[in-house]
């Protein structure tokens, strides 16, 4: 199974997303708020699943909440498809970062009864304060961890977890967009994983960009694995960029890539 192409998308963000809005088919008012999330849920994996979209990570800013619900209804679903939890944290030096954790039930170190528990936890360890938003209840502006990039790392390795860098020639967090090229270097020596966010269109020239930051900053393109999602904020948008990863789909398989980048990832169509 680790040598079939899979389709992924690792940023999906849910309802939970303050630029989020629900469909106009899906049920109004708060009294359906239960019922909104659980269509989401299931609608969610059957458009992931008919349009071929084999591992998706759910990565919201500064919370878990829609992943255990989401994880139930795939596992009532027969698991059409693979959900890997995650969260989306900004960095004390404004670098956005994501950060995805090993689903396997036989992990119990830093591990709690939900996914919710786990991650609410790993964010206060980085120092990400409550309430994790500067208005609770629009969920507005994300706060920012107290930690850098190197500590959440460190911490992210506690977890059983891995780290990406997302949008990564983004002025909004991206790697090559903060601090001097020193603390870069530093940093992507300890993450292989760089994410380009970017339309079709321009993919070409974000690859050729990426390349050049990293020759720029003294380091072999080619021990990276360079990937591109949707950073989506709607069903329809999931897998609307996406890479084509050779593993099995699991979070082992994933991290596969870290190793194997060359071998083990297409940007563009399978090989």
């Amino acid at each position: 199974r680790g040598s079939v192409w899979r389709k992924c998308d690792l940023q999906v963000h849910t309802y939970m997303d303050p630029k989020w809005s629900w469909p106009s088919n899906y049920p109004a008012g708060k009294d359906k708020e239960n019922e909104r999330r659980d269509k989401f849920n299931g609608d969610l994996i059957r458009y992931c699943s008919s349009n071929e979209i084999s591992i998706i990570a759910i990565t919201d800013h500064n919370t878990a909440e829609a992943i255990d619900d989401l994880l139930t209804k795939n596992k009532s679903l027969n698991y059409p498809i693979t959900i890997l939890p995650g969260v989306e944290v900004i960095s004390s030096e404004g670098i956005h970062i994501l950060v995805i954790f090993d689903p396997n039930p036989k992990i119990d170190l830093k591990r709690w009864n939900t996914w919710r528990e786990t991650i609410d936890n790993f964010l206060t360890d980085i120092g990400v304060q409550k309430p994790r938003f500067e208005n609770e209840a629009q969920r507005n502006v994300p706060d920012t961890a107290n930690e850098t990039v190197e500590n959440i790392i460190k911490k992210s390795i506690e977890y059983s977890a891995i780290v990406i860098l997302p949008h990564t020639n983004s002025a909004n967090g991206g790697i090559f967009k903060k601090g001097d090229s020193r603390t870069r270097k530093r940093i992507l020596k300890r993450c292989r994983i760089l994410d380009l966010a970017c339309e079709l269109a321009v993919l070409a020239d974000r690859i050729k960009d990426i390349v050049k930051e990293l020759e720029n900053h003294g380091l072999k393109p080619s021990d990276y694995a360079v990937i591109n999602t949707s950073d989506s904020r709607k069903i329809q948008d999931v897998g609307s960029k996406f890479i084509w990863i050779k593993a099995d789909p699991t979070f082992e398989g994933l991290k596969q890539i870290i190793y194997e980048p060359q071998l083990r990832v297409c940007i563009n169509d399978r090989a």
